[in-house]
């Protein structure tokens, strides 16, 4: 693959203003995706520094196909865009390419993942937390924050222009210590090989009977939770990796309609690539937080609690969390926006005490803890 590579280094994510993105359809669907990627990398790499290309895929009971439209994202900008549609209509190993420009949407840059490291470890997590809310907030609100050692520290941070304004904490003193802040995600902006978008188009397997569905997405989570072990207690109470999570801001790209095809993986963090990958088979650990789409309402969360274990392609969970955790590496972050088809269908559930209506689309926050 194109510039297969390109791994994201401190603060070298490009603004929002450098970036120009474009749709491009016209090539071959029955074409293998590297041999596209590579056609359109080489294609369009006169208009400038290709950043991230992805094309969205189809899947059937046999095959997987291109979906008819994909999207560049180029260095340079709106000056990128405009040399890129000069090449609408030119002659791509044997096809012509249709470019149009694909501009992002008006609050892109409004949202932002950080890593924070310097603190001082000593101090207990709810005064690094407070100390940190305080210190972002002139450039925007933390909505939570992701202890994954003491060390280090992860933010999801919501305000105006933030994703462009908030490297200016970095070197900035928190209670007497010198503070490393960088960006290690622009939701806004793929970074090569950590976001992809999965079409399921074709027919799906008929859902369950509602009778013998899941009424949570563990079988038995809440029997578990209401009887921890002794050694699930202490493992808890002794661990370092802790979650604050604050009250979520609901975007206008949280609120957009999605598409009914589609179940969208989008990846906030890409984890240790050389470390442990999810995959079919593999008993995995993570938290989530699952929320009804139309609304943001949060119906279940591991968050504060112990995290949850299933073993991945068995049917065990709904099939959106099936899907969308295969391939995440340990230390990953996904958000999952997942359709009627892929969640609790057109009966809907009782999950964790909340009614989800029939026909309701789901979003689920989710971040790979281990694979055994």
């Amino acid at each position: 693959m194109y510039s297969s590579t390109m791994v994201p280094k401190r603060n070298n994510i490009p603004k929002l203003s450098d970036v120009g993105r474009i749709k491009v359809t016209g090539y071959d669907t029955g074409l293998p995706l590297d041999d596209v990627y590579t056609a359109l990398a080489e294609h369009f790499s006169s208009c400038g520094e290709i950043w991230e290309i992805y094309v969205p895929l189809k899947f059937d009971e046999t095959k997987t196909i291109l979906n008819s439209h994909g999207v560049i994202c180029l260095l340079g900008g709106q000056d990128a865009v405009e040399k890129a549609l000069q090449l609408t209509g030119s002659n791509v190993g044997g096809w012509n390419v249709s470019v149009e420009a694909y501009p992002y949407p008006a609050n892109a840059n409004d949202r932002v993942v950080v890593i924070v490291e310097g603190y001082d470890t000593s101090l207990r997590k709810s005064l690094i937390s407070r100390a940190l809310v305080k210190l972002f907030s002139p450039y925007g609100t933390i909505t939570r924050l992701s202890f994954f050692k003491k060390s280090s520290v992860t933010a999801i941070v919501h305000g105006k222009d933030v994703a462009d304004t908030v490297t200016q904490l970095n070197g900035s003193y928190m209670r007497g210590r010198k503070l490393a802040v960088w960006v290690t995600a622009k939701p806004e902006i793929p970074i090569r090989l950590i976001r992809r978008r999965v079409n399921f188009s074709k027919p799906i397997p008929p859902l369950q009977d509602p009778s013998a569905m899941d009424a949570a997405i563990p079988k038995s989570r809440s029997e578990s939770s209401m009887a921890p072990s002794e050694s699930a207690k202490k493992k808890e109470k002794t661990s370092e990796e802790a979650t604050v999570e604050y009250k979520a801001i609901s975007t206008s790209v949280e609120k957009q309609t999605p598409d009914p095809d589609e179940l969208n993986v989008d990846d906030l963090c890409m984890g240790n690539p050389n470390g442990k990958k999810a995959g079919p088979g593999k008993r995995v650990t993570v938290h989530y937080t699952g929320k009804l789409h139309e609304n943001g309402k949060i119906f279940d969360s591991t968050v504060g609690k112990s995290p949850y274990k299933f073993r991945l392609g068995v049917g065990k969970v709904i099939k959106g969390l099936d899907v969308g955790v295969n391939g995440m590496y340990v230390g990953g972050k996904r958000k999952l926006t997942i359709p009627p088809a892929f969640g609790y269908g057109r009966y809907g559930a009782e999950v964790a005490g909340t009614k989800i209506p029939p026909d309701a689309w789901l979003v689920f926050d989710v971040e790979l803890l281990n694979v055994r």
